[in-house]
């Protein structure tokens, strides 16, 4: 499944023009990824959570040219399924 069927769904569920599904589905994924940026948690009932992890800088050796190199510090998404995602 891709943003096109869920777009779909959502057009003949509620019987919504297409460009009025589009805007919606276009509205919530930008808004959970507002959040993200933010540092705030996504909670969605029944479905799970979005949270932002962060990871410090490391150093590490590159096993090819044996080089010290660093990965900066970056932060990753992070997804936790609900228990009632496949009831």
């Amino acid at each position: 499944m891709n943003q096109r069927d869920l777009k779909t769904i959502i057009q003949k569920e509620h019987a919504i023009p297409s460009r009025e599904s589009s805007s919606i589905l276009a509205t919530v994924f930008s808004t959970i990824k507002q959040q993200l940026r933010a540092g705030r948690t996504v909670r969605l009932r029944n479905f799970g959570t979005f949270s932002t992890k962060t990871y410090s800088a490391k150093i590490y050796q590159d096993v090819k040219t044996r080089k010290i190199k660093t990965l900066p510090a970056r932060k990753k998404v992070k997804f936790s399924p609900s228990r009632n995602i496949l009831s």
